[in-house]
């Protein structure tokens, strides 16, 4: 069987790097779509270089050279996987002529995104996989009149839940060489840091979180009739305050802090001088950098980030504040379920795993907090995990190549006249 699998930009290889690695084991043939014109977001380019050395034996084609104008729709390939396959407008047209020379189309979830996206497409693919129950209902009751389209029995004939495939690759990583990498000893703690993306047309962030003076910041909050922002301005504690006070929690734990970024988060210098280790962006792509550093953490401190998947199933508690979102509002549908749900027992708020702390209060917090006070609970862990995440086992990528491989000997597929090999 030929697989082609999508990477536009470095997030699709946190979805899609075990798949194409135990794709290759099967002995499966496999391409790796790249278009360079896709205009991914700073820092998220992909290095085809970096593919061709991870997967050898996989065959990397540029969407976009005169030798292969059409790739996805000649390329003879079975199946065609993609993070975001239902969105990919742009390849619609090649997407559905390479359907309609006998490929199947898979869609691959990626931590909680696919409630975002319109499912009235759905019924063009083989399947499309989500992490759990829980994100398949969420999608579900936003587009409730799109699924009754699709006919009682969408969820068996279009669906299946597979678990998360990113955090697959926490077996593909060595504890030992991620700590050498960074100059972590293998004895000391790490407060793992999710930097906050600074560079947003966000008018609550760059108003009361701004790097300039406080008066210089109210002025721009009257010249821009943002009355309400005043009192925040002078009362609310600052994102250097509270990494200052995070800094300081670190020190009276014996914990170094570290810090993860990417490029587009434009962090200030200050968070870079603060930080004991600076991991300013996406440095591997298998398994991908942010999975390495969270596996090797004793907590994980982020902004309501979806990093709260990756940290419960590894097994390491998170602290997630609690900010203003305004600039995702609109952008996803499912955001008053994600990101804010601070009810115990929530998404973003699980005793035992997840504390969820609003920012006017988080810097009294760290003050008087401990470490231990942040333990992760077993099994309220296991709780979590299997009401939010599918599976627990680290195979959710073999779970959807068995299923893509049964829905090809189910087709009976046929590409030029000759039936797919298995």
């Amino acid at each position: 069987m030929k697989i082609g699998f999508l990477i536009f930009r470095l997030a699709n290889l946190k979805g899609l790097g075990s798949l194409i690695t135990l794709s290759l084991q099967r002995d499966h043939e496999v391409a790796i779509f790249v278009d360079p014109t896709s205009k991914p977001k700073l820092g998220e380019a992909v290095d085809q270089g970096a593919l061709a050395e991870i997967w050898p034996n996989a065959q990397v084609v540029d969407l976009q050279t005169e030798s292969t104008p059409q790739g996805l729709a000649d390329a003879n390939c079975n199946a065609i996987v993609g993070m975001a396959i239902l969105t990919a407008e742009e390849y619609r047209g090649r997407l559905d002529t390479a359907r309609e020379n006998g490929a199947l189309l898979f869609s691959i979830s990626y931590l909680f995104e696919g409630p975002g996206r319109d499912p009235s497409l759905m019924a063009s693919l083989g399947k499309a996989f989500y992490l759990s129950e829980y994100e398949r209902t969420v999608h579900e009751s936003l587009f409730p009149q799109s699924f009754n389209s699709l006919g009682s029995d969408w969820k068996q004939k279009y669906t299946e839940i597979s678990g998360s495939t990113c955090c697959d690759q926490l077996a593909e990583f060595d504890s030992r060489k991620t700590r050498h990498r960074y100059g972590i000893s293998e004895t000391s703690p790490v407060v793992l840091f999710m930097s906050l993306k600074m560079s947003v047309t966000d008018t609550w962030r760059n108003l009361v979180w701004g790097e300039s003076s406080k008066t210089r910041r109210t002025l721009k909050a009257i010249k821009g009739r943002h009355w309400r922002l005043i009192p925040e301005i002078w009362t609310q504690d600052t994102y250097k305050e509270i990494c200052n006070e995070l800094k300081e929690f670190c020190i009276r734990n014996g914990a170094l802090f570290v810090v993860k970024s990417r490029t587009k988060n434009d962090d200030p210098l200050w968070l870079r001088e603060l930080s004991d280790v600076y991991v300013g962006q996406d440095e591997t792509e298998y398994p991908y950098t942010s999975i390495q550093l969270i596996g090797i953490s004793n907590l994980c401190v982020h902004f309501e980030s979806a990093a709260v998947f990756e940290t419960a199933f590894a097994g390491v508690p998170s602290l997630s504040i609690n900010i203003p979102q305004p600039s995702l509002y609109e952008q996803l549908p499912e955001y008053s379920t994600r990101y804010r749900s601070k009810e115990l027992g929530s998404l973003f708020n699980y005793p035992g795993v997840i504390t969820s702390i609003d920012c006017s209060k988080i810097v009294e917090h760290l003050r008087r907090a401990d470490l231990k006070d942040f333990a992760m609970e077993p099994s309220q862990r296991s709780k979590y995990v299997s009401a939010f995440m599918g599976f627990d086992d680290m195979r959710s990528s073999v779970r959807i190549l068995d299923s893509m491989e049964s829905s090809l000997r189910d087709s009976s597929i046929h590409i030029d006249g000759i039936a797919n090999p298995l």
